[in-house]
């Protein structure tokens, strides 16, 4: 009777463990299915590719589509002007310059600036894309999706975000991502 408490004792003590895995892409060590810290991830984004060469104009009925979650109806976003600036991180650089039919590895994150002027400096949101393990959300390719402040300091909202999945999934073709921002040049 003691081995089977032995090897029973042993089991348990794996399936307490074995879950808990170090995840280099988010420097902690977590359990799944907990979500990722975006506010840390994306500190030094700024260094990763810029994808468009200058500020890029997207329509008002696009920018409200894609703009923070608020208790309002009406979109801070919806001026004549709205400008974004898109950033990816080197696990998907190659990625995002390839013309479609394409997919992104795992790891990638494409982060999206919004301004509504296309001379400010300070993005006022930032939407943001990462690349999950499949199996996480086959709706729309495994991304995971966020919007967070311009300073990526304070997450308004993370996951499988409804507005989010109801446009991306739109593009599959391009794994989900629209890029008509792309600089043709690179």
């Amino acid at each position: 009777m003691t081995g089977l408490k032995s090897i029973i004792a042993t089991v348990a003590c794996l399936v307490v463990v074995a879950p808990l895995s170090a995840d280099s892409r988010y420097g902690t060590t977590r359990s799944e299915p907990t979500e990722p810290d975006f506010a840390i991830i994306l500190k030094g984004y700024k260094a990763w590719t810029r994808v468009n060469s200058m500020p890029f104009r997207v329509s008002p009925a696009v920018a409200a589509l894609c703009a923070a979650p608020t208790a309002r109806n009406v979109s801070p976003h919806l001026t004549p002007d709205s400008y974004i600036d898109v950033y990816v991180n080197p696990a998907g650089r190659r990625a995002i310059f390839t013309p479609a039919p394409l997919s992104f590895p795992e790891g990638t994150i494409i982060v999206k600036e919004k301004r509504k002027d296309g001379s400010e400096t300070d993005p006022e949101l930032l939407t943001v894309m990462l690349k999950r393990s499949k199996g996480y959300n086959a709706e729309t390719g495994d991304w995971d999706f966020a919007v967070l402040d311009g300073k990526a300091a304070a997450v308004q909202a993370q996951g499988k975000l409804e507005n989010c999945i109801q446009c991306h999934k739109t593009v599959a073709a391009s794994d989900y991502v629209f890029r008509p921002y792309v600089s043709k040049h690179r």
